[in-house]
């Protein structure tokens, strides 16, 4: 019976391509749905946007249970949703791409049993969706006879033919991706479809060359069957999850590795237009809102190469300065970064520290308000930390937004809590500290190797033993014995919001 269904698909293809041709180079779309059960209902035309469905149109059967879904301009490629709201929202899917076909519903008590006229691409897809319907019946049938089996033999013959069906419904998927390249469905199957992986190369003794080789592989094939020049991947609840999983399960997790990885996607989908802004726009949202340390670092690549070099049409003037500015705040600030020289008066105010002069191995540059809330919290327990590594060459150097008018409670702080690090302040505003160091709320920590290049930033105090322990170790530094590694502590976000703190 599939084959027959599959024969019969393949004989109309022909017609219903010629037609669709033709209805291509019409503007506009138009497509009939008959629900005869629907008279004078209402009716939502709705659509798939990366995990949400969003409503496009309200319409209204009229009294035999017909409407037209029609307009000058064309409906954007994607899976819409034909939802009924007196029926509970229950809906069928449909795929648009060929802008003039006919939808009809029989029976709303079976909408397995959607007729489609002109349309190849939904009849392969609801054709697709029924197969995989009674694949997935087929399938629990086998599984619950596999857990059964008594004999060794009965039960390795259900697990091949159990195997084999699916081996089958696989053959059938890759068959209608490569006879049907044109099609929407086609895409979308691409994006599903699975990568083979094959035997990694060994050495003369059989061992592997390369123990990375499967991931090395997968990765490098991830995109091979995706068609980025078909704009209807974004209106489907697939390729945003092939996006991120791309990012978080096979891109390693370093700044220049991701970077290279959005190269490669930004690449591939400058086949069309509207889907690279929807890669591009998803890739600067995801690492613009980043909690992950040095993330900042794709997001200064992806607008410096992108948006700044005029790939990005979409975009207003206000909005690329914007971007533009934020990208010149956060570039000098960079992990690997020399971190900007600052020459502050102390609390004596006659006596200058510059950042650059100290010569220990590392160096804390805490800025911090004795005002902000959590300020009060947190320095208390960064000289606890101070004191704890007096050993080490180690360094804090402590910035306070305080100004000339507030040094007595500055100095009123640093006594209390007995805080004898280096503490600086701009007290006369001559710096511009606060911008140079983007400086939108405190506190803030950078910390600084011997060359003052940053290695971190914006930590929690908690953090600073976890860190300092991974980063010795890593370094070869004997030293990182001295400190403390708490993987709660270390994985942990800072506890307090913005609002906790001082903004400037």
């Amino acid at each position: 019976m599939k084959e027959y269904i599959m024969k019969n698909i393949i004989l109309v293809s022909i017609i219903l391509l010629f037609i669709g041709n033709l209805n291509a180079q019409k503007k506009g779309h138009s497509i009939s749905l008959n629900v005869p059960q629907m008279a004078n209902e209402e009716f939502y035309l709705a659509y798939h946007y990366e995990e949400k469905q969003f409503i496009a149109d309200t319409l209204t059967f009229n009294n035999k249970g017909q409407l037209m879904i029609q307009g000058d301009e064309n409906l954007p490629h994607g899976v819409y949703l034909a939802v009924f709201p007196k029926l509970k929202n229950k809906y069928f899917e449909f795929i648009v791409k060929n802008q003039y076909f006919g939808i009809e519903l029989p029976d709303t008590n079976n909408f397995d049993n959607v007729i489609f006229s002109n349309s190849l691409d939904n009849e392969i897809f609801q054709f697709d969706m029924n197969e995989m319907k009674n694949i997935r019946q087929q399938s629990q049938v086998l599984e619950g006879k596999i857990k059964l089996a008594q004999e060794d033999e009965e039960k390795k013959a259900l697990t091949t033919e159990y195997t084999q069906l699916n081996k089958d419904f696989t053959a059938n998927r890759v068959a209608i991706i490569e006879e049907n390249p044109e099609l929407l469905y086609s895409a979308i199957l691409g994006m599903l479809r699975e990568i083979k992986i094959p035997e990694p190369p060994v050495d003369e003794n059989g061992v592997e060359v390369d123990p990375n080789f499967r991931f090395h592989y997968f990765k490098k094939h991830y995109w091979d069957f995706t068609f980025f020049n078909e704009e209807g991947i974004i209106r489907t609840p697939v390729l945003k999850g092939k996006l991120i999983d791309y990012f978080d399960k096979y891109t390693v997790k370093s700044q220049d590795s991701i970077i290279q990885s959005c190269d490669i996607v930004l690449d591939k989908a400058m086949a069309n237009p509207n889907v690279f802004q929807y890669a591009l726009v998803t890739l600067l949202n995801k690492y613009a809102n980043s909690k992950v340390m040095g993330d900042d670092a794709v997001y200064v690549h992806l607008v410096k190469n992108y948006y700044e070099a005029g790939e990005t049409p979409w975009i207003d003037s206000v909005q690329l300065d914007k971007m533009i500015e934020r990208r010149k705040a956060i570039e000098p600030l960079l992990i690997g970064k020399t971190s900007p020289n600052l020459s502050l008066r102390d609390t004596s105010i006659n006596k200058i520290y510059t950042l650059h002069d100290i010569k220990t191995d590392y160096t804390v540059l805490y800025i911090w308000d004795p005002d902000c809330g959590h300020c009060k919290k947190v320095t208390p327990k960064l000289g606890a930390f101070y004191k704890n590594h007096l050993d080490e060459s180690l360094s804090v150097y402590a910035i306070t937004t305080s100004n000339i008018e507030q040094i007595e409670e500055w100095k009123s702080f640093i006594k209390t809590h007995d805080l004898n690090w280096i503490n600086v302040s701009d007290l006369y505003h001559q710096t511009n500290f606060r911008t140079i160091y983007d400086v939108t709320s405190t506190p803030q920590i950078f910390i600084l190797d011997k060359a003052k290049k940053i290695i971190a930033k914006r930590i929690a105090v908690e953090q600073l033993e976890g860190f300092f322990y991974q980063y010795m170790k890593n370094e070869g530094d004997e030293n990182y014995e001295n400190f403390i590694f708490n993987e709660d502590a270390f994985n942990a976000e800072e506890e307090h919001s913005e609002g906790d703190g001082h903004g400037h």
